[in-house]
């Protein structure tokens, strides 16, 4: 099970996030997660992977503002390199792992809906839903998706050993290398809550990454016959249908 701060009964969660040339939306994202320090003893771990713009600016002010913000920088090495980064920079007392990009947003309550489940020491995954919405459109509105479940790494939330067991995110993957890690994550067979709680809302803009659909599409490609392969050498089967909009 996992300990319990001996100062005020607080889990600590490390949240990871990569940030490149994101000025814009990094306020409002480390916000949606301030927002919820009341439910964790958060370790906000962002790595500015060489941003050109204000990027580190603004989040030097905020790690000033906020000691729960953790700035690392580097030069420009990629996301999946940024992400493993961020892995490497877990301090050893963190009880359970959060995701968020730098351009997304926490939902509100998420961790005080889901860190109850995950601190009876029953489960090692928490796996909630996304929703989707426009960039400068009401959250929930008429511009906003209903809520999915698919591979988006800030709807899941899991036990530091059961990141621990999946390794490294793979740099070979300029895209997909978070379906990759969470592939990899569902063949360790943890213990797997499905929850129809939003965890995570996606903020569609000109700048998203999947919007370049070809190369997200050959890295996908890569990510699962890779998959494949291990599970023809005796890796576990991914649990059928996790991935369709709306299941619970």
């Amino acid at each position: 099970m996992a300990s319990i701060s001996a100062t005020d009964g607080k889990r600590k969660v490390a949240v990871l996030m990569p940030a490149w040339n994101a000025e814009r939306y990094i306020g409002d994202a480390i916000g949606s997660l301030l927002a919820q320090r009341d439910a964790a003893k958060l370790d906000i771990i962002v790595v500015d992977d060489g941003s050109t713009d204000a990027t580190q600016a603004v989040l030097a002010d905020l790690a000033r503002a906020s000691p729960e913000v953790r700035l690392i920088a580097t030069t420009h090495v990629g996301v999946p390199r940024a992400r493993n980064i961020a892995l490497d920079a877990i301090a050893p007392d963190t009880d359970f792992v959060a995701f968020l990009d730098a351009d997304d947003l926490s939902a509100p309550g998420r961790f005080a809906r889901a860190l109850p489940a995950l601190s009876g020491g029953n489960i090692d995954v928490h796996w909630a839903m996304t929703q989707s919405f426009v960039d400068g459109a009401e959250i929930g509105g008429e511009n906003s998706s209903p809520p999915e479940r698919g591979s988006q790494l800030g709807a899941v939330l899991c036990t530091t050993a059961a990141l621990r067991a999946v390794g490294h995110f793979n740099a070979a993957l300029s895209l997909a290398e978070d379906v990759d890690f969470l592939l990899r994550l569902l063949e360790t067979s943890p213990r797997l809550e499905l929850s129809s709680d939003v965890a995570v809302l996606y903020r569609l803009h000109a700048s998203n990454t999947t919007r370049d659909t070809a190369s997200k599409r050959r890295y996908l490609t890569k990510a699962y016959l890779a998959a494949a392969h291990r599970r023809r050498h005796g890796a576990p089967a991914i649990p059928a249908g996790l991935f369709q909009p709306g299941e619970r």
